[in-house]
């Protein structure tokens, strides 16, 4: 489990109702986009390795990708329409959208 001895910190320092809940929040939001990065990273860097080898892919591999690449799709689109955290916030996930649909464009280059 997460370490939130930062937030409950914050919490019991904090006197406005709620205001520590919000804090946890953004700490956990802010994990789950790095998370969502990470893998995004990770993606884009092996199809990038395939791309430059120049070698026929294999239908595992094929398989393999598209799995993930559906994976991701369907986590960034099952996020609703952001009400909570920050205007950056959802620019972030529009980006990541938009970065994902980028990689896929790459991938499906490769697979031709």
């Amino acid at each position: 489990m997460k370490d939130m001895t930062h937030c409950k910190y914050i919490w019991k320092e904090n006197t406005r109702p709620f205001t520590g809940w919000v804090i946890i929040m953004e700490t956990n939001w802010a994990g789950y986009v790095q998370g969502l990065n990470q893998s995004l990273d990770s993606l884009q860097k092996e199809i990038e390795r395939v791309e430059r080898l120049q070698t026929p892919v294999s239908g595992e591999w094929n398989a393999a990708t598209e799995e993930t690449l559906n994976r991701l799709f369907h986590v960034l689109y099952s996020v609703h329409e952001i009400t909570y955290p920050t205007a950056e916030a959802r620019h972030e996930l529009l980006a990541m959208l938009h970065r994902l649909n980028n990689i896929q464009e790459t991938y499906e280059r490769l697979r031709v």
